[in-house]
């Protein structure tokens, strides 16, 4: 582990030092403050922020959230917050999506992180396309939020 830890390089080090209590605190956020609260924060969050151009950060930020995000119970709602966070504080433009889908009689959630070009940067998954994302830039967003 201590061999794992000094390949590493300095900026996937410091991703993961930053990363870390910041995903425990999401965690801990999402499982004690009720949604009415923080519902303002998600529809910025989902709106997007940041400045519109990538930086050499964005790649150790993905990373070291998506492997901290293996650790069990860090959702892709954790992930997905987590990331914007540090990724907003590194000055790079990234908007939080959330889809639903229906698997037979049950629904399913995902969170994920896409930058300016929509691309992906959190929470990639094979068949995301079949998630039908909310776009909280419109009207529509209030009401959604509302209803959770």
């Amino acid at each position: 582990m201590i061999r794992q830890w000094a390949r590493l390089s300095g900026a996937r080090r410091g991703a993961l030092i930053r990363a870390l209590p910041l995903m425990i605190a999401v965690r801990v956020w999402l499982w004690v403050v009720p949604l009415r609260y923080w519902q303002s924060q998600l529809k910025q969050m989902m709106s997007g922020s940041g400045a519109a151009d990538e930086k050499e950060s964005t790649a150790a930020i993905t990373w070291a959230v998506e492997r901290i995000g293996r650790i069990p119970p860090m959702t892709c709602l954790v992930q997905a917050i987590a990331g914007y966070i540090l990724l907003r504080r590194s000055g790079v433009f990234s908007r939080l999506r959330i889809g639903v889908r229906r698997d037979g009689d049950q629904f399913r959630a995902h969170a994920w992180l896409v930058n300016a070009r929509d691309e992906v940067l959190i929470g990639g998954q094979n068949g995301l396309g079949t998630f039908a994302a909310f776009d909280f830039d419109s009207n529509t967003a209030s009401t959604f939020l509302k209803s959770l």
